[in-house]
């Protein structure tokens, strides 16, 4: 069985050509709005604290910097569906299933890190209870 239509209407080369323009645009808006934020060194309060451990503009300047490349990837997409190249609609699928990979073990790894984290947490926590229980007020000398 082929595929031969997109969403059931339209011809899958157009189609194609939809789906890359469309995304390929969202990333042309995504990394314009990081570089300005690079540019003008002014970041928003969620930014900042999404990335409190490392250098906010390095961050920002790295995610741009993929957002660039995925637009690039884009719109090979359409030029591949345009001329027919399969190759470079080969490695569109083959960057996005990648994308999808890192994005499913992001997902799956920030579940288990917080539960390792709330898990340190309370270790401590008991840690410095026992420290300071009052079993240990009845041992002193009144």
């Amino acid at each position: 069985m082929q595929l031969r239509k997109f969403l059931c209407c339209l011809p899958l080369k157009y189609g194609v050509i939809i789906v890359g323009a469309v995304f390929g645009l969202l990333d042309f808006v995504m990394g314009s709005i990081g570089l300005e934020m690079i540019i003008s060194h002014k970041y928003p309060d969620e930014v900042v604290e999404f990335f409190r451990t490392m250098d906010t503009r390095t961050c920002v300047a790295g995610v741009t910097a993929v957002i660039w490349v995925l637009m690039i990837d884009h719109f090979l997409l359409i030029y591949g569906a345009i001329n027919n190249n399969l190759l470079l609609i080969g490695t569109w699928l083959l960057i996005n299933y990648i994308i999808f990979l890192f994005t499913l073990v992001t997902v799956l790894l920030d579940d288990w890190a917080i539960g390792r984290i709330r898990l340190s947490d309370n270790e401590t926590a008991l840690s410095e209870n026992a420290v300071k229980s009052p079993a240990s007020d009845s041992l002193k000398i009144h």
